[in-house]
């Protein structure tokens, strides 16, 4: 079942903050930027379609990394994943309010789980991102409107003071962060804003449609992947790329019927019969040197996956195949790596009700026994790791 996130209790939690005395105000006027769409990339996904390839032409099934299971690091959920060259970084933001750092062979190396008001602890996690080349981790706490930055052996550095919350946050380099405004804290009337580590605003961009009438928001709306930092604004389908001081569109998707057009809705029940008979570029999204793929919500045509190749300039649309793990366990969220490694993660308990299936129908053994050697239902989430499959170049 494909992901939309709705919104209402976040709205709920928008309107009090917003009426506290934590609200941020921005004294002169903020610098709203337009997207450079010189170069964007339309993208036409047809939903109707019958031409497809399955998804074991499209990706490969790699290898399988199971984290390491110990008293002191069981995952409850995973919320984000982030990988870097030396590590797995696993966020459970809903269960353990933790983080988990792993090194590449899933073997434990420590957990972040300072929870508390003291200055070196944090209340709640909004979001955990990366700096200084991927060697600091920062947790966003919203309850006391700072960043608490660690290294990734899960020593307490320094905190950054925020004056307000944001769903989510990406580095777009040393001096400039990017965040999702989702409630519209910042008085911008932008989805996005870019600020620098004093909480300056160094500019807005992207329309904030968020509102009581409309609750629905998008999977994800802030993406880093190998080449910097893109985001999505709700309800609108182009990609954008964002730097320190510039924002580029990327790619436009379009699709066959017409997407959705959220601006002529009146409610949210107005949109929902809409979007089971249209399409909606729900959020989910990879994006690797050479392909980028994307999924298009719609309960009539099945939540296709759709994958772009951009040497040969081909959009695909993607058959889940019934017999492949790559269909059983593919989940977001998904980390991948420039060279086309999607990493994603399945529960012990879901890949041990699929092991006699699996062991049925999939013709690869060794993989199927490295998987399900010592797996117990205890036992923390596994790692899959698939590759995109390059055919020929253009």
């Amino acid at each position: 079942m494909v992901k939309m996130r709705s919104l209402f209790t976040l709205f709920l939690f928008c309107s009090l903050f917003c009426s506290s005395s934590f609200l941020f105000s921005c004294s002169g006027s903020v610098k709203e930027i337009l997207s450079d769409d010189s170069s964007c990339k339309e993208l036409v996904a047809d939903l109707k379609s019958d031409e497809y390839e399955e998804i074991d032409k499209i990706l490969s099934i790699e290898d399988y990394i199971k984290l390491e299971t110990k008293e002191n690091c069981f995952i409850g959920t995973i919320s984000k994943l982030i990988v870097t060259d030396s590590e797995i970084i696993v966020i459970d933001k809903k269960i353990a309010n933790s983080v988990y750092v792993f090194n590449k062979d899933g073997s434990f190396r420590t957990k972040i789980s300072e929870r508390g008001r003291g200055p070196q602890e944090y209340l709640v996690i909004s979001d955990v991102f990366l700096i200084n080349d991927d060697k600091e981790i920062c947790i966003t706490d919203f309850e006391h409107e700072r960043i608490q930055v660690f290294d990734c052996y899960g020593k307490y550095l320094r905190t950054i003071k925020n004056t307000t919350w944001f769903r989510a946050m990406e580095s777009l380099d040393s001096c400039t962060l990017i965040a999702f405004d989702e409630c519209d804290f910042m008085k911008t009337g932008k989805s996005f804003v870019a600020i620098d580590y004093s909480n300056n605003i160094k500019y807005s961009f992207g329309n904030n449609i968020y509102s009581s009438i409309m609750t629905f928001g998008r999977y994800q709306n802030l993406y880093k992947f190998y080449d910097g930092v893109y985001g999505t604004v709700n309800f609108e389908n182009t990609i954008y790329k964002f730097t320190s001081d510039s924002v580029y569109a990327c790619y436009k998707i379009s699709t066959i019927p017409q997407i959705i057009n959220s601006s002529k809705f009146k409610d949210d029940k107005q949109f929902l019969d809409e979007e089971n008979r249209m399409g909606l570029f729900n959020g989910e999204l990879i994006n690797t040197e050479r392909f980028l793929m994307f999924r298009i919500h719609s309960n009539d045509y099945g939540d296709p996956l759709f994958v772009y190749d951009k040497y040969s300039e081909k959009i695909t649309k993607v058959k889940l195949t019934l017999n492949n793990p790559i269909n059983i366990f593919w989940n977001f969220p998904i980390a991948c790596t420039k060279k086309g490694e999607c990493y994603y993660a399945v529960s012990a308990s879901k890949a041990i009700n699929y092991k006699d299936f699996l062991y049925e129908t999939y013709d690869d053994e060794q993989l199927l026994n490295k998987l399900y050697s010592s797996l117990s239902a205890d036992s923390n989430p596994i790692i899959c790791i698939s590759s995109f499959i390059c055919k020929d170049e253009k």
